[in-house]
Order: structure tokens, then sequence, then C-alpha cells
């Protein structure tokens, strides 16, 4: 059975076209600047970090629920990266229709983002990384107790601020770090294509409900697609290679 050998032969080619596929957003990233989100139910001192961070008042602060209603950005450096802090409108369910237009802004904008700074009102103390970025869980306004816990942060002290900051530039710059070495968008959308047509023959090797000769079109796509970017691809003489034992239409 060649199954698991062309399967484990092709997961890996998907591995590696995805990871290239994602350092050419990193390289953009690097040119536009990163995107960190703050977010948070209203008056969870998003704000108050923020000014902390900018070393301005950037955002009205306010004990009124909702001030913010709209994304805020504020553009910084962080160890020689370019980041951009947003701060987005409290999370939470209001019939003022303005105030729903900024919090539905604002999630949008935070799905989007490099990172995200939860401030909660609990002690949660997490940390969580996965494709869609870095998800970083603190317990916010530090300041309103006498007990310092692990996690804990306050904008209005600056209690916890630079172990952030250091938790996050040593995150993009990991990020930065394993970019490959494709550098522009229209690799990035052949990387992609790519890298769909072979999840699409991966899923389709280990469930074994399609036929061969349709996963081999699939495979053609993927070449195809990085045949754009390189130029020295023969698909026929891969497909060949690859799926010379297989006795494709029996």
């Amino acid at each position: 059975d060649v199954y698991p050998e062309v399967n484990e032969l092709i997961g890996a080619v998907y591995h590696e076209v995805s990871h290239e596929a994602a350092g050419v957003r990193v390289r953009e990233r690097v040119r536009d600047g990163f995107e960190i989100a703050l977010v948070g139910p209203p008056n969870s001192g998003k704000s108050t970090l923020l000014n902390r961070l900018a070393g301005r008042e950037a955002a009205i602060t306010s004990d009124i629920a909702g001030t913010t209603r709209d994304v805020i950005e504020v553009r910084m450096d962080l160890d020689g990266l370019p980041v951009t802090v947003l701060d987005t409108a409290g999370l939470r369910d209001s019939d003022d229709v303005l105030e729903g237009i900024g919090i539905e802004r604002g999630r949008v904008r935070a799905q989007d983002a490099d990172v995200r700074v939860h401030l909660l009102q609990e002690e949660p103390n997490l940390t969580s990384e996965n494709g869609a970025g870095l998800d970083i869980y603190l317990k916010s306004k530090a300041d309103l107790t006498d007990a310092i816990t692990e996690g804990a942060i306050s904008g209005l002290t600056g209690l916890g601020v630079d172990q952030l900051l250091e938790q996050i530039s040593t995150y993009l710059r990991d990020q930065v770090a394993g970019a490959g070495v494709a550098t522009r968008t229209r690799h990035q959308v052949a990387l992609e294509k790519s890298a769909t047509a072979l999840e699409t023959v991966t899923a389709g090797l280990e469930s074994a409900e399609l036929p061969v000769d349709l996963l081999a079109e699939d495979l053609r796509t993927a070449i195809r697609a990085l045949d754009s970017l390189i130029g020295r691809v023969d698909v026929e003489n891969v497909l060949g290679e690859i799926f010379s034992s297989f006795c494709i239409g029996k």
C-alpha cells in the first residue's frame, strides 16, 4: 500500500507551502506594522492601558461604560518592530445602534490582529497561540486590589506592562524569524492556492473516498500554482513520479 507513503510526502509539502504563505503575511506586517488589539468588557481598563503604551492621552477614559465606540489606533515602535495598538469598544450586548456598530468593528479588527490582549475582571493568567495569532489573558485594574497576582496588569500604575510588552515582542520576533522566503502578495495567493489543493489531496487520501484521478487533478492544481512561482516544475513528470504505483481508472 503506497497511500501512506504518498500521503506523508504530500503532507510534508503542504506543511512547507502553508509555512511560506504565512511568512508572506508576516513580512507584510513588518512593512506595514503588526496589530495588537486590546479586548474586554466596558470599563476593563483598555483605554487606560492604551494611553500608558502610547505615553499620551490617546483615548478618553471614563467610568461611564461604552465611552469607546470606535477603534482607536496608536502606532508605536516595539523593540524595532512597527506595531499598531487597537483600543476596541467594550464587548457587551447593547441596544445602542452606534455602540453596536463600534463593538462589531472592534470584534472584526481583533479577529484579524496578530496579538489580542484580553483584559478581564477575574484572574485568568492564560496565553494561547494558534494560527490566528497570540491571545493573552490578563486580570485588569490590578491597582484596585492589594493582592497582586501573576498575570495582573494596571494601565494606571504600569504594573505588568513591561512584562506584557516583552511577551509580545518575543512572539512577534519569533514570527519574523520563522518567516519563509516568499515576499509578494501574488506569492501568497499562489501558495495559498497550492496549500488548499494539497489539503484536499491529503484529506482524500486519508478518507479513500475520492477517485485517484480526481486527486491527481487537485495535485496538478497545486503544482501549477507553485509553477507560477518558480517556473521550473513539469507537472506530468512530478505526477508520474508520485503516482507511478497507482493504477488509475481501475
